[in-house]
């Protein structure tokens, strides 16, 4: 079994200006130096493929020439990812000669200025000050670099740095990017090809949708992007890809945070035209649903990038206006004030203009365009994943010329566990048009409604529904008595 040796990252304790300062005096100071070079015997990446997950960490398989001597030999494996999982590392062969991987070791880039100072302990270093406008050098020996440097100058002691710093070299060990080291012993030498495959995070997708409602809100146009985010310091350039929705187990140790939020520097989604491009190919694996970009993708560091995924026309959609809990109010005037009923829109993923496969749960974004032709934005919510025939509900916010007020009429205890009690909800609609309203009354205990106004139906055993038509400009009054055992 592979060992790994990780290497503990170290933070700075120096301030922040000190550290910028530092940092660049540090790199003017060793520009001309010959930094370390990878290992021979292995080459760049050939070929890169990139399984992204919406939660979770990424799959990465690259493909990397390889020179091997017969017995063992070394393999430096740079420009990897800086989130690499290092348990999740294999290295396999895939053409020339066989081989038994004995040791891997995974060295991630590590903060230069401490670790340059560390390297310096017990040396002499050459520190930068500017003095009455002047440039001035002085020698200062690095007794100890943490947690605080602590530097001997002309016979005295100073904590911290009080310039930028010079370096006359830079130690060979040090890691400036991460690298993965490998040894491998082979039945024989010669050139091949490797597989390097493992976890990484920071880089992962999630799915963004815009809905177009029509203008008599019976529609909905959706289009729904693939967001790609690279929070790692690496570039992947022409990467095939593929992204994975849905839930897939991770254990704990390769879940990775949600990454920070990076600047969009890139839209690969086009404006819809009338010559659409091909869509990523769906296939059902698993109890997840692959897509497979069909073209090269490329993904700067701090880059997030958007692909479209989904196309629909005309899916089926309804504004609906739903109260809740109105008529179990308090009894009082005070308890009737009318309040805006909150509206939904709900859009079902099937019919003529439907998808005909489930869509990735994800944000969504509700436009409308204006009797001018200016679209607005209706709200932003989120769409959980949604299987064909299935209907999502998206709030929209309420609805301040739609109003509820309701209120407890009267209660009557029957026994210790049994009371009656009379409810009392006024719907008032302000607008020009009828609308219809959904009152929904959750219950608890066992049960039963004695009287109502106008039929209503039982939900799940926890609630009483009724759809209540309200004209425009006019209100409704819905009363009912519930007899309930607890």
């Amino acid at each position: 079994m592979a060992r790994f040796q990780t290497i503990p990252r170290f933070r700075p304790a120096f301030g922040r200006s000190h550290r910028a300062a530092l940092l660049l005096a540090g790199v003017a100071a060793i520009g001309g130096l010959s930094l370390p070079a990878a290992a021979a015997g292995v080459a760049e990446r050939s070929a890169v493929a990139m399984t992204l997950y919406q939660a979770g960490p990424a799959l990465i398989e690259e493909q990397r020439p390889v020179t091997l001597d017969k017995g063992e030999s070394l393999l430096t494996f740079g420009n990897v990812s800086s989130g690499l999982i290092p348990p999740s590392v294999r290295v396999v062969p895939v053409s020339g000669p066989a081989f038994a991987v004995r040791e891997q070791a995974w060295r991630p880039a590590r903060p230069l200025m401490q670790d340059l100072l560390r390297a310096h302990e017990g040396k002499v270093i050459t520190l930068i000050r500017q003095v009455d406008g002047k440039e001035v050098q002085e020698q200062a020996r690095v007794l100890r670099a943490e947690p605080e440097p602590v530097l001997e100058i002309n016979g005295k002691i100073r904590l911290g740095l009080p310039g930028a710093v010079l370096f006359d070299a830079l130690p060979p060990d040090l890691p400036l990017t991460p690298a993965l080291t490998v040894s491998a012993d082979a039945a024989s030498a010669g050139a091949g090809v490797v597989a390097l495959r493992y976890l990484s995070e920071g880089l992962s997708w999630s799915a963004d949708h815009v809905i177009d409602l029509s203008a008599d809100g019976k529609t909905a146009q959706l289009t729904t992007a693939a967001t790609l985010s690279n929070t790692t310091r690496q570039p992947w350039n022409a990467v095939k890809l593929a992204l994975v929705a849905g839930q897939v187990e991770a254990s704990a140790h390769d879940l990775m945070p949600p990454p920070r939020p990076a600047p969009m520097v890139a839209m690969a989604a086009a404006p819809m035209m009338e010559k659409r491009a091909a869509l990523p190919e769906r296939e059902a694996f698993g109890n997840v649903y692959l897509y497979t970009v069909d073209h090269p993708v490329s993904l700067a560091p701090d880059e997030t990038r958007q692909i479209t995924l989904l196309r629909a026309d005309a899916l089926p959609a309804k504004t609906v206006y739903v109260v809740t809990g109105a008529g179990t109010r308090d009894s009082g005037d005070e308890a009737a004030v009318p309040q805006a009923i909150p509206s939904f829109l709900t859009v079902t993923n099937s019919g003529k203009g439907g998808i005909g496969q489930p869509v990735p749960g994800g944000a969504v974004r509700l436009y409308q365009s204006d009797s001018k032709g200016q679209a607005r934005l209706l709200g932003s919510t989120m769409l959980n994943d949604l299987p064909v025939d299935g209907t999502a509900r998206l709030p929209l916010g309420a609805a301040f010329d739609l109003t509820a007020g309701g209120r407890l009429t009267n209660l009557v205890q029957i026994s210790d566990r049994t009371q009656e009690t009379s409810h009392e909800i006024i719907l008032r609609n302000a607008k020009t048009t009828a609308e219809t309203v959904e009152v929904v009354e959750p219950m608890g205990g066992d049960w039963k409604i004695l009287t109502e106004s106008m039929p209503g139906k039982r939900l799940d055993g926890r609630a009483a529904v009724w759809t209540v038509p309200v004209p425009a400009g006019k209100s409704v009054t819905l009363t009912y008595t519930v007899r309930t055992t607890y």
